[in-house]
């Protein structure tokens, strides 16, 4: 699950991806490889207040923080889902903080070489 390796990443490369990312988690920095985004992963044993956490964070520190989500749903039969009421919570994390969001195209113009 996300595992690559250099060979991976000049396939999408050569394929013509501007980017790509495995599931390595962190935040990411002026001068970000393109093809090494990190992540900070909603699902399961992560709350808002640990959102809120990571984007004070990346705000602190001028960084890009990448929230990924799997699914919306009730229930799973893995980790990688949040229900709709803590992805709600979530959101309203990220909206209380005043950071400005934005698309992962504009986080690569901005933080990536």
């Amino acid at each position: 699950f996300g595992a690559y390796n250099g060979n991976i990443i000049l396939k999408a490369k050569d394929l013509g991806y501007r980017s790509g990312r495995a599931y390595e988690i962190g935040t990411n920095g002026g001068g970000t490889l393109p093809y090494d985004v990190k992540i900070q992963s909603l699902q399961q044993g992560v709350s808002a207040a640990q959102v809120q956490g990571w984007v004070a964070d990346a705000q602190a520190n001028n960084r890009w923080v990448v929230l990924v989500g799997h699914r919306i749903a009730a229930s799973g039969d893995d980790v990688y889902y949040v229900t709709e009421s803590q992805f709600s919570d979530m959101v309203q994390a990220v909206a209380n903080s005043g950071v400005q969001v934005i698309t992962y195209d504009q986080g690569l113009d901005v933080f990536a070489l």
